[in-house]
C-alpha cells in the first residue's frame, strides 16, 4: 500500500500547488481590478 499512498502524495501536493497558484491568481486579478476602479469600488 506505500506505492498508492506515494502517489495519493504527490496528488495531494498537485492539488495544492493548483490551489495555489488558482488563489494566487485571483487576488492578482483582484488587485488590478481595484487599482482600475479605484479605492472608492
Amino acid at each position: 500500500m506505500s506505492g498508492s499512498a506515494a502517489s495519493l502524495a504527490q496528488l495531494g501536493i498537485f492539488f495544492a500547488g493548483l490551489g495555489v497558484l488558482f488563489i494566487g491568481c485571483a487576488a492578482f486579478w483582484a488587485v488590478a481590478v481595484w487599482k482600475e476602479k479605484g479605492p472608492s469600488a
